[in-house]
């Protein structure tokens, strides 16, 4: 059976806005539809350039997220913008924040073990000398009240990301 494309332009409207939500929705096969799915559309562009080894595949959260590109989740929330973290190169570390990327969510617990974490993946053998910062000097530029949560609250991670619980352990 097929079905007649509406004649009327409100009928047309009500059809392509359902047809749109239908593309939105579909894809994901999760039992509850709210708002929070939609959510990783807006930010689509949350990028790694940065990839763990093999070994370090116990680092990713139930999501099966390196914890590179899961920083850079983390940081976006805040951000309110896309994220790319840069891959390494030897001899190079990751800087806590400052200037404009001092927010809740980059001083937060969960970004410094994340991007710590992604710094040690990163590393294929001893040599690379990858370089992994103190709690203290990563979060210089921070206020304490950024410093003493997990993750802040009201803000969400998009692609309904989850924080493994070992980057929600506070390091100070």
């Amino acid at each position: 059976m097929r079905l007649r494309w509406p004649t009327s332009a409100l009928g047309r409207r009500v059809t392509i806005i359902l047809q749109l939500l239908f593309l939105i929705v579909a894809p994901y096969p999760h039992s509850t539809a709210s708002t929070i799915l939609l959510h990783p559309y807006l930010r689509a562009d949350i990028s790694s350039l940065a990839h763990c080894s093999s070994d370090y595949e116990w680092m990713q959260n139930q999501e099966t997220t390196s914890p590179c590109l899961l920083v850079a989740y983390v940081i976006s929330a805040c951000a309110g913008t896309n994220w790319t973290l840069p891959a390494l190169l030897p001899g190079s570390q990751y800087d806590g924040p400052a200037g404009q990327t001092v927010t809740p969510c980059s001083c937060s617990w969960s970004c410094y073990n994340l991007m710590m974490a992604c710094t040690l993946c990163q590393s294929t053998n001893s040599s690379d000398g990858y370089n992994l910062q103190t709690w203290p000097t990563f979060v210089e530029n921070c206020t304490s009240s950024e410093t003493n949560v997990y993750f802040p609250s009201g803000y969400s991670i998009a692609g309904n990301q989850t924080i493994p619980y070992w980057a929600a352990i506070n390091r100070a």
